[in-house]
């Protein structure tokens, strides 16, 4: 998930433009969107040495963004991830049902309900 603030698109048609993307994006609450066609990104980063820096910095932030949540993924409980996520964005549940969010920390919605449940004592 991308939260308020924050850029999201798919990374590996910035690395490969002639793939098709393999990730659908939804938005879930009021969202303001910019599409842009890929020709008209890559005219853009191919102006100057500055917007291609801009390129990669998206290239950076979106790594290490995986990189952090591959390695929260085997180093954190997922009571950890669970909070983490509330940290991140406190009313994600007004957005998204318990099932969404299991599947995100990948666990059953039964997991996400035994923490909640530890949460509230």
């Amino acid at each position: 998930y991308t939260f308020s603030g924050e850029f999201t698109g798919s990374l590996c048609t910035l690395i490969e433009p002639n793939q098709p993307s393999l990730v659908t994006i939804e938005a879930v609450c009021d969202t303001k969107i910019c599409y842009i066609p890929y020709l008209k990104v890559e005219e853009f980063f191919a102006t100057n040495v500055e917007t291609m820096q801009v390129k990669c910095t998206l290239i950076e932030q979106s790594y290490l963004l995986m990189y952090h949540r591959l390695i929260d993924m085997y180093c954190k409980t997922t009571a950890e991830l669970y909070l983490d996520l509330l940290n991140r964005c406190p009313d994600i549940q007004e957005y998204i049902t318990l099932k969404e969010i299991a599947s995100f920390l990948q666990v059953t919605p039964e997991t996400i309900s035994r923490i909640r449940r530890g949460l509230n004592k």
